[in-house]
């Protein structure tokens, strides 16, 4: 991202009205030298400053950047992901990318085989997460799997930014677990990734206790009780259970509130033959003031 978005930062003057319609009519066009002449034009207008951001989408400026990211062109795409994701950033600018095209362009960008590609969507859907309807659009259109995905992968010894990129997946996925995403949640597949980072050897910490934190969300919604059930041929309860023994108090904490999400429903027996009632003493205890 770095290197395109050098190559887009010339050193000329701030764009002015006409030469901000001007660019935008130069997207449309179908020859793939116009498109990188418009992508690099639009994402130099985009870093140059907030102010030109902001006169770019006041001019219509998100439909021709989606349309530069169909381009057959990967740089010309790689220009208009650059530019959404300097949009994304702007604030006042955030509600124009909630659309479905845009939000498509990112799901489909977060899938891509292209890892630069994946990097930069990944990054619009962090600025946008937050925001109700862009969680709700994100979640409903598809991009948990893609999400999971990054919140799962295997750290590179040899880039730093790897481990931080997996605790911002779950952090992602936290900003969006409100009760209407939390069905779509679980039914792609959130759980057993969760189970996974959480009793792996290999993952930090704060990795841990933000999966569990999730985990212990996804558990009070009444789907996601019979799956926890079936997981790992039916011992799932007893793997949570087993968490409220975690050295980490933390997790201890989280699994006991998953568990008592759980005993909401009509599991009682079926958590008491796990043990839990001698798990939630044994936490007690433990936390308990001096």
């Amino acid at each position: 991202m770095g290197s395109i978005i050098h190559k887009a930062t010339l050193p000329e003057p701030p764009p002015t009205f006409n030469e901000t319609v001007a660019v935008l009519q130069l997207a449309q066009s179908k020859s793939t030298r116009n498109q990188k002449k418009a992508g690099r034009v639009i994402l130099r207008f985009c870093v140059i400053s907030q102010e030109y951001c902001e006169q770019l989408v006041r001019e219509g400026g998100i439909k021709p950047i989606v349309t530069l990211s169909h381009s057959k062109s990967p740089d010309v795409q790689e220009f208009a992901l650059c530019a959404l994701v300097e949009i994304s950033k702007v604030r006042v600018c955030q509600d124009q990318l909630l659309d479905l095209d845009t939000i498509m362009v990112m799901i489909e960008a977060l899938n891509s085989k292209r890892p630069e590609f994946r990097a930069l969507s990944f990054s619009c859907i962090d600025s946008l997460c937050h925001i109700e309807r862009a969680s709700h659009m994100l979640v409903q259109e598809g991009a948990v799997p893609g999400i999971l995905t990054r919140a799962s992968e295997d750290y590179v010894l040899d880039q730093p930014d790897s481990c931080s990129a997996n605790i911002k997946a779950i952090q992602i996925l936290i900003a969006c677990a409100t009760e209407p995403n939390l069905q779509r949640i679980i039914y792609d597949g959130a759980i057993g990734h969760l189970f996974g980072i959480i009793n792996s050897a290999l993952r930090t910490t704060q990795h841990k206790t933000l999966s569990m934190q999730l985990l212990c969300q996804l558990c009070s919604h009444p789907d996601s009780h019979r799956r926890i059930a079936r997981l790992f041929g039916g011992t799932g309860l007893l793997r949570i259970v087993s968490l409220i023994g975690s050295a980490n108090e933390a997790i201890g904490i989280y699994a006991a509130i998953a568990v008592s999400h759980l005993a909401g429903s009509d599991m009682h027996a079926d958590l008491l033959r796990s043990g839990a009632l001698p798990a939630l003493v044994a936490l007690l205890r433990r936390t308990a003031p001096a």
